[in-house]
């Protein structure tokens, strides 16, 4: 199978974390590359990606996957994490497992929103507004 990494590299400066992911996979005997623009995934016949980064990396990526049928391996670099399969400390056990195909795939349920006629898609919710879009303001 060939993976597509993708570097958020807010996340992962300069790609390093990434790279020794696909170091990993091409030392578990299979292809992969590490890719930053998230428009490669329609480009390339990617069998999954592994997305890493934060849950705002992997919701930005997943809108694309969808839509391709590709799935999602996300690993976490970011604070949160409820989305994500593997974490920084445990990312070597879990990218074997899943090169050894010894995971589970787990559906998610996505929203489908048709909007002046473009298909999209979302993980994890929709905002419907009118007008200009709020913003989130820190409090003290």
């Amino acid at each position: 199978m060939f993976y597509g990494v993708f570097a958020n590299l807010t996340k992962d400066k300069n790609a390093e974390f990434s790279s020794g992911v696909v170091s990993l996979i091409k030392k578990l005997g299979q292809d992969a590359e590490v890719f930053t623009e998230v428009s490669a995934i329609s480009e390339k016949r990617y069998g999954a990606v592994i997305p890493i980064g934060g849950d705002g990396t992997v919701l930005s990526v997943a809108t694309v996957c969808v839509k391709c049928k590709i799935p999602l391996f996300p690993i976490n670099l970011g604070t949160l994490g409820y989305l994500a399969s593997a974490e920084r400390g445990n990312y070597e056990a879990a990218v074997t497992a899943l090169v050894k195909g010894e995971v589970v795939k787990d559906g998610r349920c996505y929203l489908h929103i048709e909007q002046n006629g473009e298909d999209n898609a979302a993980l994890n919710e929709v905002v419907v507004g009118r007008g200009q879009p709020s913003k989130l303001l820190k409090t003290r």
